[in-house]
């Protein structure tokens, strides 16, 4: 997919420049003529670079600027001011501080604008990156893991462990070993897809964290002040998706014993 440029100025000519560096490199443009507008733009249209004038009527770049990384909802997008605004450094460091990514005098040189674009869409696509992998990583990782991981990547110290309480829901299939050896190996891996993506998704909707799989088993992780009644819910739910429903599941694979079981475990880094 063709990456989303949205620039921001209140002078057409720049905007059309612009539109005429951008274009041939196969990028897709979107424009604003001033601050609200980009605003706007920006929720309408996610795009994956803002090239962004500062000196506009209403709200400047610079606000917009804040407007954009005060807002939570919306995702990483990197910012780089085009400007003639006045040559004094201090402008260029109050930009940057406020969470612009770079910072272009006009008039630009093209290929110096092209250089700045790439580099920017580059490091938007390494952020894209990791927050896929952790958001994919959540799903089977609980919370405390997670901040475990990030806090020595970042070089922090780790504490040496902790004890907490959490409710674990343990899932298996009746039978499952003399079943699967009378079935063709790709029907089994069929079923076990099918099986497990249905408790997946019941455990998720109901707060869980995947811990590990094996063959036709499943663990799942609890925590919270409602981990006991959310786990209950979701093993009454994993029954009604499993045996209430054989939508795709042969007869044979309905019969799915549950265990809960709420202790004391110890959490550190080994």
């Amino acid at each position: 997919m063709k990456p989303v440029i949205l620039t921001v100025d209140d002078e057409p000519i720049n905007l059309d420049l612009m539109e005429a560096v951008l274009l041939p490199e196969g990028f897709i443009i979107e424009q604003a003529a001033n601050g609200q507008e980009a605003l706007d733009k920006v929720k309408a249209v996610n795009p994956d670079l803002i090239l962004l004038d500062i000196m506009m009527p209403d709200i400047d770049g610079f606000e917009v600027c804040r407007r954009i990384r005060a807002d939570t909802s919306i995702p990483y997008i990197p910012i780089v001011f085009v400007t003639a605004k006045s040559q004094d450094p201090e402008d260029m460091i109050h930009g940057l501080d406020i969470g612009a990514d770079d910072y272009i005098r006009k008039p630009y040189n093209p290929p110096e604008l092209m250089s700045r674009v790439r580099s920017a869409l580059r490091v938007k696509d390494l952020i894209n990156r990791l927050f896929k992998v952790k958001s994919e990583l959540s799903r089977y990782v609980s919370l405390s893991t997670l901040e475990m991981v990030e806090k020595a990547l970042s070089g922090e110290v780790l504490r040496a462990g902790e004890a907490k309480e959490v409710t674990v829901l343990f899932s298996d299939i009746r039978g499952f070993t003399s079943l699967s050896e009378r079935m063709d190996p790709e029907k089994v891996f069929e079923m076990l897809n099918l099986y497990l993506s249905k408790q997946i998704q019941v455990i998720e909707r109901h707060h869980g964290i995947v811990d590990k799989l094996s063959g036709d088993e499943i663990m799942a992780i609890f925590e919270g002040p409602k981990k006991v009644e959310n786990a209950l819910h979701c093993a009454a739910a994993i029954i009604q998706s499993i045996c209430g429903s054989h939508d795709g599941l042969s007869p044979e694979w309905v019969g799915v014993g549950i265990g809960i079981n709420t202790g004391p475990v110890y959490v550190g880094s080994i």
